[in-house]
């Protein structure tokens, strides 16, 4: 399996530290596969990852993607209130939001109860970041358009739960 080789180190390295869209969505991608239907031993090797990342770089490119999705939908929603077109420049950010919820759902599948505690706290680590309260808030402003809320996707929903 691509998790025994290193993989969940390299997908979590990648997605700290690439600024490429596209190599950025192949790695959340290659992330849920490797997770896929809660893999219990890819699991660990991210969580062991979580772990070790003292800096809490990885938790910190999460947070940083969730808030850069809150901004953008903000944006989006006072450029939509002017034009369509003008809003659509602000939609960028939020294309991977799903994505990335998508992962973090897999991570946490079976009741993965040691990843969602390092999602709300990096024990031992030199800065710690609440993921979790972090998903909420951005699912309470999809939720202030009822547009939004009936388009969320289950995973976004299904992870908080």
């Amino acid at each position: 399996m691509v998790s025994e080789q290193g993989g969940a180190a390299v997908v979590c390295s990648v997605l700290c530290k690439t600024k490429d869209e596209k190599l950025l969505a192949e790695a959340i991608r290659l992330g849920t596969l490797m997770l896929d239907d809660g893999f219990f031993d890819a699991q660990e090797k991210f969580l062991a990852f979580f772990k070790e990342d003292k800096d809490s770089e990885f938790m910190l490119t999460i947070r940083d993607m969730i808030r850069k999705s809150k901004s953008s939908l903000l944006q989006y929603r006072s450029a939509l209130r002017v034009s369509e077109d003008l809003a659509s420049k602000f939609v960028g950010p939020c294309e991977l939001i799903d994505e990335w919820f998508g992962f973090l759902a897999q991570l946490c599948e079976g009741h993965n109860l040691d990843t969602q505690d390092i999602l709300r706290e990096q024990l031992g680590a030199n800065k710690t970041f609440n993921i979790i309260e972090e998903t909420l808030d951005f699912i309470v402003l999809q939720g202030k358009d009822l547009g939004q809320l009936r388009k969320m996707q289950d995973t976004e929903a299904e992870w908080l739960v």
